[in-house]
Parts: C-alpha cells; sequence; structure tokens
C-alpha cells in the first residue's frame, strides 16, 4: 500500500522518550485526517457540478468563470493527493501550505459559486461551516494547515455577507465573528485531546520498557540477563532467516572464576565481574549488538549482520580489552590476570535458537580444551 508521509506540527510533549514513536504517530493521524479533508473536499465539489447540470442557472459570465476555476482547482488538489500518497518521506512545508491554500481556495468558490448561480446565501453558509468542520476535524493535528485553510474560507464567507447583507446589523458581524471563535476552541480542544492521547501513550511505552528493563536486566553487571538473551537470541535469528543477514553468536567464560573467588572472596568476585561486564560491554558499537550475563561467569554477544571473520575481530577485541584491564588473578593456572575463553559460531539456514546456542557452547568448550585464553570455532564452521 502506498504511504503518505506528512510532516508534523512540533507540538512539545512532556518529556518523551519516544519522539521517533510519538513523530510517526502524529505523521499517521495527519495522513488520515489529509486524506479525509481530500476525500470530503473533492465530494462537495462533485455534489455541486451534479446538481449544476440538473440545476443549470442563468448563463452568467461569472458562473462560468467560477465553475472552470473549481474544476481547476480540483485538479490541482487531486495532483497535490497523488504526489502526497505516492511520497513515503516527509512534505516540506511549501507543500502543506500549498495544499491548505488549495483547500481554502475550493471550499470558497463552491461557496460564492452557489450564491452566484442559484441566490442561495443561507445554502452558502452551511457550505461555509462543512468546509471549516472538514478541516479542522482532519487538520487538527496541524494547526498550520488548519487555520490557514480555514482563514481563506472565513475571508469568503466575510465577503458574502458585506456583499449580501452589507454588515447593517450587529447580528451579522456576529454570524461572522462566532466562526472563528468556534473553529479556535474546537481546535484546542481536539488538539489537547489528542497531544494528551499521545502523552498517555508515551508514558505507557515508558512504563513498558521500565518493566522489561527490570525483567531482562542483569542486578550486578547491569547488562542484559539470561532471560533478556533467550528472547534476544530468538529474534536474531528470526530475523536472520526472514532477511537473509549473517548473525554470529559468542560465549564468553571468565577462566577460573571460582579460583577468582576462593582466593579474593565473593566480594572481590562481583567486584571483578562487574568491571569485565563493563569492558566488554563497551565494545558493542551499534544498537544490533547485545552483550549478555547468562550465567555465573558467563556471558554471550549477539552479533546481528556480522558474519564469522566479523565475529572473530570482536573476539580479538576482547581479549585486548581484558589485556588493558590487566585484573589481577591470584590463582590462575593460565595467566596472571584474568582471562577468557570464547567460544564463536555462525548461524546457518538450518539453525534454530537451540541450535546455535550448542555450537557455540561447543565451540566455547573447544578453546577451554586448548588451554583457556583464547578464542575457538565451532567445529561446523571450521568444516565449512
Amino acid at each position: 500500500m502506498c504511504q503518505l508521509s506528512l510532516k508534523p506540527e512540533q507540538v512539545p510533549m512532556s518529556q518523551s522518550h519516544y519522539p521517533e514513536v510519538i513523530q510517526l504517530m502524529q505523521q499517521k493521524h495527519l495522513r488520515q485526517g489529509t486524506l479525509w479533508v481530500i476525500f470530503s473536499t473533492l465530494l462537495v465539489q462533485l455534489l455541486f457540478f451534479v446538481n449544476l447540470w440538473e440545476h443549470p442557472p442563468q448563463p452568467l459570465p461569472l458562473t462560468r468563470l467560477l465553475a472552470m476555476a473549481q474544476v481547476l482547482i480540483s485538479l490541482l488538489v487531486l495532483a497535490v493527493a497523488a504526489y502526497l500518497v505516492n511520497h513515503t518521506g516527509e512534505v516540506g512545508k511549501p507543500i502543506r501550505i500549498f495544499m491548505a491554500l488549495l483547500v481554502g481556495l475550493v471550499w470558497s468558490l463552491v461557496s460564492i459559486n452557489i450564491v452566484e448561480s442559484w441566490g442561495e446565501y443561507q445554502s452558502s453558509k452551511q457550505i461555509f461551516m462543512l468546509g471549516c468542520l472538514t478541516v479542522v476535524i482532519g487538520w487538527y493535528t496541524s494547526r498550520l494547515m488548519m487555520f490557514l485553510s480555514c482563514s481563506i474560507i472565513l475571508a469568503a464567507y466575510a465577503y458574502l455577507t458585506l456583499l449580501h447583507t452589507g454588515f447593517e446589523s450587529v447580528t451579522y458581524y456576529l454570524a461572522v465573528l462566532k466562526f472563528p471563535l468556534l473553529i479556535t476552541l474546537s481546535s484546542l480542544y481536539l488538539s489537547r485531546w489528542y497531544f494528551f492521547g499521545l502523552d498517555r501513550h508515551s508514558q505507557s511505552l515508558e512504563l513498558l520498557e521500565r518493566f522489561r528493563r527490570e525483567t531482562t536486566l542483569d542486578p550486578l553487571t547491569q547488562v542484559m540477563n539470561r532471560r533478556g538473551f533467550d528472547q534476544a537470541l530468538s529474534d536474531g535469528v528470526a530475523s536472520a532467516r526472514r532477511f537473509e543477514i549473517p548473525t554470529s553468536l559468542m560465549l564468553v567464560d571468565i577462566d577460573h572464576f571460582k579460583q577468582y573467588n576462593d582466593a579474593l572472596g565473593h566480594d572481590q568476585g562481583d567486584k571483578g565481574l562487574k568491571l569485565v561486564a563493563s569492558a566488554l560491554s563497551a565494545l558493542m558499537a551499534r544498537q544490533t549488538d547485545v552483550f549478555c550475563r547468562v550465567g555465573g561467569e558467563e556471558f554471550a554477544v549477539i552479533l546481528s549482520g556480522t558474519d564469522m571473520e566479523g565475529a572473530k575481530v570482536m573476539a580479538q577485541r576482547m581479549q585486548q580489552a581484558m589485556e588493558g584491564l590487566n585484573l589481577p588473578h591470584p590463582n590462575s593456572i593460565t595467566s596472571d590476570r584474568v582471562t577468557l575463553s570464547i567460544g564463536i559460531t555462525e548461524w546457518r539456514e538450518q539453525d534454530t535458537a537451540a541450535s546455535l546456542y550448542r555450537k557455540a557452547d561447543q565451540a566455547l568448550y573447544h578453546a577451554k580444551s586448548q588451554g583457556r585464553d583464547c578464542w575457538a570455532v565451532d567445529r561446523l564452521s571450521l568444516s565449512l
């Protein structure tokens, strides 16, 4: 389906942490409102010309001229509407202003022509009210478009009132002034209701995000926990299969961590875990990189969009980060500092989340059997 995307008016939200979501919602609502305005405007034009065909007025040059102007502007509205429907990006301010001007003009012309063709001043007032109501309902999310279009319609209404009544009574002044007052009050009410709803939706998203963080965040290291890892791995495998993108999984184990705890105590062990988690998570440069704690001293890395060679580079960076951290390990038989063993695997077409994890675990076992403080690839990948 073709998408119509308009740039929404910039209305401040109450400290929303989801500006992209709110902007997309505003674009969606403004798109729907614009389609409503276009449909209503063209429908009224069609009904006018049907009535003009069935009940032709006396041949007046002004009537013909106004009718030709209506047809021309209606075609312009159709052209701009076609552009908006087929334009997937944000539409600039000049196009939105042009659209609002066209809509205001076409409603004004049909009202003026009703008076000029049949002398129906009261009917033209109903058209003015219908036009303003259509614009307010469709464009209350865009104050610029709404007020610009309504201003043209109200100017035409004031012109007809002056032409046919001469403002001989204060009642006519009130009749003209009540429209901008009603439009302003209606738009303010709808806008407040609309942006209040967006604000509440944003708050709901924030609460859901907070709940998600609390249920998927490891309280000690402040990285994603095993529950979050399971979900992220399932999503990563699904994305890899759907979009056919490379995805790698790494399992990282701190070597001889039990001996580290025995020698320095659990408090120092917790501090060591925090330092290692902080150093490794800092290497995750992309939003798609996922770093998790999946066990006591075991971590996992999901690299979406990264093949085996890229995962090997990440493993080397992890080893270098541990060298830079230089955390002393008094009871390690591998090194005098804390080291890592890393198992690496890459998603294959037949893999599920469970099979991918098993392959990474086998690669980790292979790294440990080689003497630790190294990384290894699962044997299936080695054979490919």
